[in-house]
């Protein structure tokens, strides 16, 4: 006798990962983000992936930048 047999394979969720942070001008030195601290635009910000430049983006206005649609799990620096 023959049975045929079915496997069934669930799809896996990929899960991304998105990075991100302020550039500023510490004005008192701490080495905090305080509200006397200022934002500065147009820094280029270079992300590495297991040590290889693999995006660049520049700071906005408010001096905020972000790497989306990463990959979990990845080493990044």
């Amino acid at each position: 006798m023959n049975v045929a047999q079915t496997t069934v394979v669930q799809p896996q969720t990929l899960c991304t990962a998105s990075l991100g942070d302020y550039v500023f001008a510490d004005n008192n030195s701490d080495g905090l983000q305080d509200a006397g601290d200022t934002p500065i635009q147009s820094v280029t910000v270079t992300l590495f992936i297991n040590g290889v430049a693999s995006q660049t983006t520049v700071t906005d206005a408010n001096g905020l930048y972000s790497f989306t649609g990463l990959t979990a799990g990845n080493s990044l620096s």
